[in-house]
């Protein structure tokens, strides 16, 4: 399965995050530096998604990382084929001949 994001998904758990932080859709619009708070509502109806960098920033505010934030359809990280095969995680240094520094 093609992993997707879900707008509507997305947009009410970034309304649930801004509750729960105790921000307004105005306190975002003006850390992001958007010209209006309408983008903001935007992304909490659902209608549109945050750019990239809106998203890289939204992570810096709410101090979490941005696949917390947004919804999709694949299954959780850390939750790989191979893990859920029961075959452990190789280090990368291992392909690469190099040791993790």
């Amino acid at each position: 399965m093609f992993p997707l994001i879900n707008k509507r998904e997305t947009g009410i758990r970034l309304r649930q995050i801004i509750d729960r932080l105790g921000f307004s859709a105005r306190d975002v619009q003006e850390y992001l530096g958007l010209g209006c708070v309408q983008s903001v509502y935007r992304w909490l109806d659902g209608h549109s998604m945050p750019t990239v960098d809106n998203l890289y920033a939204l992570s810096e505010l709410f101090q979490m990382p941005m696949d917390e934030i947004v919804c999709g359809n694949r299954a959780p990280l850390g939750v790989s084929s191979a893990a859920a095969s029961g075959m452990q995680d190789t280090p990368v240094h291992v392909y690469s001949g190099k040791k993790a520094a």
